[in-house]
């Protein structure tokens, strides 16, 4: 990508060998190392500047300003939750309410949840 591109970074730093990741399941590889954890990355990730292998940056092809491009992480943990359970006309449990439950919430709602 060229320099001043604004992307999204995938934050799980996957192996791509292990049996989580032959098995379609990256998010929990053995060999986990994460963006701004001091595991896979030289610098976290509220430098000002990063660099990062290119496979885990995404061009953020959108309007959306940076407020709410820095949500698409957590809504994305959110959604991969939810879409493990498919909540569509169920009663679930969103247990705690920080951001990744409040987003939970919502898309929970969208995604056809009856109660939440």
């Amino acid at each position: 990508y060229a320099v001043g591109k604004r992307v999204c970074v995938e934050n799980h730093f996957y192996c791509g060998h292990c049996y989580q990741c032959t098995h379609d399941l990256p998010h929990i590889c053995q060999n986990l190392k994460q963006f701004g954890h001091g595991k896979g990355t030289v610098y976290g990730g509220c430098s000002e500047f990063t660099i990062i292998p290119a496979k885990y940056a995404y061009l953020l092809k959108t309007s959306l300003d940076d407020n709410k491009a820095a949500l698409l992480e957590p809504c994305g943990v959110a959604h991969q939750a939810l879409e493990e359970i498919d909540p569509k006309g169920e009663d679930i449990l969103i247990q705690g309410c920080g951001p990744v439950g409040l987003l939970a919430i919502g898309l929970a709602k969208v995604m056809g949840a009856t109660k939440m």
